[in-house]
C-alpha cells in the first residue's frame, strides 16, 4: 500500500502506542513472481525525534518474509504506521561489478512511498506486489 494513504487510519485502528512489537510477516511479488534474497525494511514513522527501531527481514524462495528487530534484538516490529523499503540483497563484493545496478525500481526503494500498518495484534499478510515499472 501506498504511503500516502491510510495514516490517519491506522492510528486510529491501532491505537499506535509506539513501544509494542508483535509479530510481521508477509511475501514480495515482482511482476507477478515471488522475489527471492531482498531485504525487506520497515521503519515506524512517528512525529518525534525518535520513532522507535525499525525491523529487517529477508526474503525466502516464495518471496516470503519475517520481520526482526536488530536492536534489541527480537521477533517482530512496532505497533503502528511504517515506511517500507525493499532492496535486493547484495550479491557479495567479488561478484559486484561497477555496472550491476539495483534491479528493483526506485519507487520501492531509494524513493519508496510505500507503507504498512502494523496492527496490535500483528500480521502475516504484510504482502507487497512489486512491478518491474515502478507503479
Amino acid at each position: 500500500m501506498r504511503l500516502r494513504s491510510a495514516v490517519l487510519t491506522c492510528a486510529l485502528l491501532t491505537g499506535c502506542d509506539g513501544r509494542t512489537v508483535v509479530p510481521v510477516s508477509g511475501r514480495i511479488t515482482f511482476d507477478g513472481q515471488p522475489l527471492a534474497d531482498a531485504i525487506v525494511l520497515f521503519q515506524p514513522i512517528r512525529g518525534t525525534a525518535n520513532p522507535g527501531t525499525g525491523s529487517i527481514g529477508r526474503t525466502d524462495a516464495d518471496g516470503r518474509f519475517v520481520l526482526r528487530q536488530i536492536q534489541p534484538d527480537r521477533r517482530g516490529a512496532l505497533v503502528g504506521w511504517h515506511h517500507v523499503t525493499i532492496l535486493a540483497a547484495p550479491k557479495g563484493a567479488a561478484s559486484e561489478t561497477s555496472a550491476e545496478k539495483e534491479p528493483i525500481p526506485k519507487s520501492y526503494n531509494v524513493e519508496s512511498e510505500l507503507g504498512c500498518c502494523v496492527p496490535s495484534g500483528g500480521c502475516s499478510d504484510a504482502d507487497f506486489a512489486l512491478h518491474s515499472d515502478g507503479s
